[in-house]
C-alpha cells in the first residue's frame, strides 16, 4: 500500500482531474474484472490442481504455527520449487479447505492487483514516451486514458482465463503480479529525483525475488528492463552490451539458486523433462516458432476454436517439414530484426514485440516442457495491449482531426465491439471451465486427436461412477494411442491404462473376473511407463486382495522407489508387510511414513502393530496422537484393547450404542469385522473383547427395554 500511495505522489501533477485519472480508473478496472469473472467462483478443480493442491498433503495445514506453515512451501515431491505459490495454496487451504470459492477469490484478487500495476507501468511509460517526443510534449490524448484502455484490453482478454480461473496457474498470475510491481518500482527509481529513490530500487529487487520464488520465468525481468532502458531511456549501445553481460550474470546466479532449491543441476533441468516426451530438444526448438505465432494470433484474434487446454499441437520434423515451420521462423526473425533495429525510433511498438519474445524465452525454448499452454501468454502479452491501445486511439484522433468522421467513428465502434466481445468471451470461457467434463468435452470437440482430453474425461467419469461412459472415452483414447503412437507421451498412454484398470477394479465388486482384467491393464501401463507408481500401487492392492502377498510387497517396493515421499504408499506397504508377518519391518515402515505425513491410518496401523507385538505402552502412546473419534471402529476397538478398564467399558458402550441405533445385530457385525480384510487399516484381533462386547450390547438392549417400560407405565398413569 505504501508503494501505491508513493506512486500516486510521484504521478500527481497539477491536474484538476486527479481523482478521475487514478482512483476512478482503478474502480473501473476492478468492476470490469469482477463482472467478467463473477461466474468463475464455483468452478471446480482441474487437472494439475489435484497433484499440487488437492492431493498435496504438505499444504494441508491446520494451524498457522511455524512448523506447519514451513511445510506448506514444499512441492508434492518434498522439493522447494515456487515456494511462495505453494505457501499461498497452504494459506488458502487453512482458510477454506477444499472449497474452491476461496481459491478463486484469491486468484481474481491477484489478477486485479496485477492489472492495477500494469496500468501504473503503462501510465509511467506513456509519460516517458511523451517527454522523449519533442514534437508532442502535450499529447492530445491523456496518458491515463490510453493506459486504462490498454489495461482493460489485457485484463479481460479471454486468453487470460487459464491463468486466472485455472487455480494452480496462480503460479503464472502471481509471478506476473510481483514482476509488474518490481517493474513499476524500477520505473519509479529511474524517474524520481528525490533522495529516497534508491528505496524503489530495493523494492524492485525484493519483488523480483518474490516473483522468482513464485514461478521461474520472472527471472527474465533484468533483460526486459535492459530492453526498456534502450527503448525509452536511450541507453547507448556500448553500455547496453555491458548491461547485458551483468544481466546475464544475475539471471545465471538466480537460476542456480532456484535449481539448488529443487535439488537439480542446470543440465538435468534441461534434459530430464525430455524423458517420456514424444519429441527431442531439436524438434521442440523447431516447433516453438509456430507456437509463438499461434500465441500472437490468439492475442490479436481470440477465436473460440483456438481457446483450449487440449490443443493437438503438431510436431516439426525439420526446417521445411511442415512448411509452416520455416514460414513462422522467418516471420519471427523479421519481427525481431525490425524491433532491434528500430527500437529507439518506434520504442513502444518495438519494445512490445521484444518484451513478448523475451518473456517466452524460458517456456518456449530448449527446456523440455510441454509444447503449448495459453497461460504462458499472461505476462509476455502485457505491452502488446499498450501498443494496440496507443496506436488505435491515435488513429481515431488522427481521422477526427482530418474531418474523416466515418473512419474515426468506425474505429471507435470497432474498439467498443472488441472490448465487449472480450468481456463476453471471458465470461463464456469461464462457463466452460466450470468442471472437468465441460472443459475437456469442449477440448475434445475442437481437437479430436487430443488424447489428453479423452483421458481426463475417462478419469472424471470414473469419479462419478459412470463406468460405461468412462470406458467409451478410454477406448477412443486407446485407438488414438495405437494409431498414432509417435504423437503422444508414453506417460499419458500409461495413465490411460491406469484409469481403465481402475474402472475394472470398481466393477470387480460384482464380478471377480474384472480383477484379472484390471491387472492386465495395469501391466499394460507399465509397458509404456515402467516407473508409473500408480500402476504399482494398484497392482499391490489387487495382489493383496488375492492373498498374493509376495507380489504385493514387490509392487509396493517399486512404487516407493519411484515415489518415496508419499505417506499413503508407506501405509499400504506397511499394511502388507504386517499381513505377511514382517512385524518389525511394518513398524519401521509405518514410523517412516508418519515422519513424512501424520495420517490417522498410519498411526492406527502403527498402534495395532505395537499391540500385536505386546508393547502396550507404545501402542497407547501412538493412539493418543489421534483425536477422539467415536465413529472410527478401529480406533474405538484399539482403545478398548489397550487402555484402562474404565475406558474399555466406555469404548464398548459407544460401539454397542451405535449398532443398536442402526439396528445392526452384534453377531453379524463381529462376523463382518473379521471378514473385512482392509488394505488400508489393520483390524486388530478382538477375540478377547467379543464376550464383553456382546454383554455391553445386551445391556444397551436391556436399558432400552427398561426405558420403554417406564414410558409405558407413565402413559398408563396419565390415562388413568
Amino acid at each position: 500500500m505504501s508503494l501505491f500511495m508513493r506512486s500516486i505522489e510521484l504521478d500527481k501533477i497539477d491536474d484538476n482531474n486527479f481523482f478521475y485519472r487514478n482512483y476512478f480508473h482503478f474502480i473501473l478496472l476492478f468492476l470490469l474484472i469482477c463482472i467478467c469473472y463473477s461466474n468463475a467462483l464455483q468452478n471446480e478443480w482441474h487437472f494439475d490442481d489435484y497433484p499440487n493442491i488437492v492431493n498435496n498433503d504438505n499444504i494441508h495445514i491446520k494451524s498457522l504455527s511455524w512448523t506447519e506453515v514451513s511445510e506448506g512451501i514444499f512441492t508434492p515431491e518434498r522439493k522447494i520449487s515456487r515456494p511462495l505459490a505453494f505457501l499461498s495454496f497452504a494459506l488458502n487451504y487453512y482458510l477454506s479447505g477444499f472449497d474452491t470459492t476461496g481459491y478463486h477469490l484469491v486468484n481474481i484478487s491477484i489478477h486485479i492487483a496485477c492489472t492495477f500495476f500494469v496500468y501504473l507501468v503503462f501510465v509511467r511509460t506513456l509519460v516517458i514516451l511523451s517527454q522523449n517526443n519533442e514534437e508532442n510534449k502535450q499529447p492530445l490524448l491523456s496518458n491515463h486514458d490510453i493506459a486504462l484502455l490498454a489495461a482493460a484490453l489485457w485484463a479481460i482478454h479471454p486468453v487470460q482465463t487459464q491463468a486466472v480461473t485455472y487455480i494452480v496457474q496462480r503460479m503464472a498470475s502471481m509471478a506476473a503480479m510481483f514482476y509488474m510491481i518490481a517493474f513499476y518500482s524500477y520505473l519509479c527509481f529511474r524517474t524520481s529525483e528525490k533522495s529516497s529513490r534508491w528505496s524503489f530500487l530495493l523494492l524492485a529487487f525484493l519483488f523480483w525475488t518474490a516473483g522468482v520464488g513464485t514461478k521461474e520465468n520472472a527471472i527474465l525481468l533484468p533483460l526486459s528492463l535492459l530492453a526498456y532502458e534502450v527503448a525509452f531511456f536511450k541507453l547507448p549501445g556500448g553500455r547496453a552490451i555491458i548491461y547485458i553481460f551483468f544481466a546475464g550474470i544475475v539471471i545465471a546466479l538466480g537460476s542456480m539458486l532456484v535449481l539448488s532449491g529443487r535439488g537439480t543441476g542446470i543440465f538435468e533441468a534441461i534434459i530430464d523433462p525430455y524423458e517420456g516426451r514424444p519429441f527431442t530438444i531439436g524438434q521442440r526448438l523447431l516447433t516453438q516458432p509456430f507456437v509463438l505465432c499461434r500465441y500472437l494470433l490468439l492475442i490479436l484474434y481470440p477465436t473460440n476454436h483456438l481457446l483450449t487446454p487440449g490443443s493437438d499441437m503438431f510436431l516439426a520434423r525439420s526446417l521445411f517439414d511442415p512448411p509452416s515451420t520455416f514460414m513462422t521462423l522467418f516471420l519471427i526473425s523479421l519481427l525481431l530484426a525490425f524491433s532491434i533495429i528500430y527500437l529507439k525510433k518506434f520504442p513502444l511498438l518495438c519494445f512490445a514485440v521484444l518484451f513478448f519474445f523475451l518473456n517466452h524465452l524460458i517456456e518456449s525454448s530448449f527446456i523440455g516442457l510441454e509444447l503449448y499452454f495459453e497461460h504462458r501468454n499472461y505476462l509476455p502479452s502485457v505491452f502488446i495491449y499498450l501498443a494496440l491501445a496507443y496506436y488505435l486511439l491515435h488513429a481515431i484522433l488522427h481521422y477526427r482531426s482530418q474531418a474523416k468522421t466515418f473512419l474515426s467513428g468506425l474505429l471507435s465502434i470497432a474498439l467498443t465491439v472488441v472490448l465487449v466481445s472480450e468481456g463476453n468471451g471471458t465470461y463464456l470461457r469461464n462457463e466452460i471451465w466450470k468442471d472437468e467434463v465441460t472443459l475437456w468435452t469442449d477440448a475434445a470437440d475442437k481437437y479430436p486427436l487430443s488424447l489428453r482430453s479423452y483421458g481426463v474425461l475417462s478419469a472424471e467419469y470414473i469419479k462419478r461412477k459412470e463406468y460405461d461412459t468412462a470406458l467409451e472415452y478410454f477406448y477412443k483414447a486407446e485407438k488414438l494411442a495405437i494409431d498414432h503412437p509417435e504423437r503422444y507421451q508414453k506417460n499419458w498412454i500409461a495413465s490411460l491404462y491406469v484409469n481403465a484398470g481402475n474402472i475394472f477394479v470398481a466393477k470387480s465388486m460384482s464380478n471377480e473376473n474384472d480383477s484379472a482384467k484390471a491387472i492386465d491393464l495395469f501391466m499394460n501401463s507399465l509397458e509404456y511407463e515402467p516407473n508409473n507408481w500408480q500402476a504399482h500401487v494398484n497392482l499391490g492392492v489387487l495382489f493383496f486382495k488375492q492373498n498374493d502377498l509376495k507380489n504385493a510387497i514387490e509392487s509396493l517396493e517399486k512404487a516407493l522407489s519411484v515415489r518415496n515421499g508419499d505417506p499413503f504408499i508407506y501405509n499400504l506397504y506397511g499394511r502388507i508387510l504386517y499381513a505377511y508377518g514382517e512385524l518389525e519391518r511394518s513398524i519401521q515402515v509405518f514410523s517412516a511414513g508418519i515422519k513424512i505425513g501424520k495420517r490417522d491410518d498410519l498411526i492406527l496401523n502403527l498402534s495395532s502393530s505395537y499391540f500385536r507385538k505386546g508393547e502396550m505402552q507404545l501402542a497407547k502412546q501412538e493412539l493418543s496422537k489421534i483425536d477422539n473419534d467415536h465413529k472410527n471402529k478401529v480406533y474405538v476397538l484399539l482403545k478398548a484393547l489397550i487402555f484402562t478398564e474404565i475406558e474399555k467399558k466406555e469404548a464398548l458402550k459407544n460401539i454397542s450404542s451405535e449398532l443398536f441405533l442402526k439396528n445392526i445385530n452384534i453377531c453379524d457385525w463381529i462376523n463382518e469385522y473379521y471378514k473385512d480384510n482392509s488394505h488400508e487399516v489393520i483390524h486388530p484381533d478382538i477375540s478377547s473383547l467379543t464376550g464383553d462386547l456382546i454383554q455391553a450390547y445386551i445391556e444397551i438392549i436391556d436399558q432400552a427395554l427398561t426405558d420403554v417400560n417406564n414410558e409405558i407405565h407413565k402413559m398408563e398413569q396419565i390415562t388413568f
